[in-house]
């Protein structure tokens, strides 16, 4: 199958190629190299804060991605990161939770969940949901506009995104979450859709 990727995205896919599938690797392997692969500078454009934000006796490290020059109160985009619930981080994220900020106008608010095996279903879950529900209560403290929220994230981040939003309404959420964008989202385990069946590879079982 012949497939269009521009210049750049074609370099790095070629050169990915070259090395071991990610898989192949342990998870602690796995991590070192995706977090190697996705290390950026942080652009002088965009402004971050680190805070730790308390769930159930643990405290969940939380980046804000704003504008630097922004003034005022901002606009709100909950954003729980994909990787297997193994991968995945700030650094691995950055880059794009600075394109979102770019294109939007608005403030990235992005957990940084336990990943497995540290943590087990349901930690990830009840971590994410309780860092949105912090900053729905306390949405004033860091000029951000929490009556209307946009949830995003990327496959199983996109998975996370419809459970909080389920999670919201049983838990009846004092905010109104307006949108919700997923990026290539996990919505079921049968693996049998026809993007998973035209591009599995036939080595890894989860996929066969």
């Amino acid at each position: 199958m012949d497939t269009y990727l521009d210049p750049v995205n074609r370099k790095f896919a070629d050169a990915a190629a070259q090395g071991p599938p990610l898989y192949t690797n342990s998870y602690k392997e796995a991590r070192h190299i995706l977090e190697g692969i996705q290390n950026y500078k942080p652009a002088s454009d965009i402004k971050t804060e680190e805070i730790k934000v308390p769930v159930e006796g643990e405290d969940v490290t939380t980046v804000i991605f704003r504008p630097a020059n922004a003034q005022g109160t901002l606009n709100m985009i909950f954003y729980t990161h994909g990787g297997g619930w193994i991968l995945g981080s700030p650094t691995v994220h950055g880059a794009l939770m600075e394109d979102f900020v770019r294109q939007t106008g608005a403030a990235v608010v992005f957990p940084y969940y336990t990943p497995a095996p540290e943590a087990q279903y349901p930690v990830q879950f009840e971590q994410s949901y309780g860092v949105l529900d912090h900053f729905v209560n306390n949405g004033a403290k860091y000029n951000l506009n929490v009556d209307r929220i946009g949830l995003s994230g990327d496959s199983v981040g996109g998975h996370m995104a419809i459970a909080i939003t389920q999670l919201a309404q049983s838990r009846n959420l004092p905010s109104k979450i307006g949108q919700i964008v997923l990026l290539c989202p996990v919505t079921d385990t049968a693996s049998k859709s026809e993007t998973y069946i035209t591009y599995k590879d036939p080595k890894e079982s989860i996929m066969s």
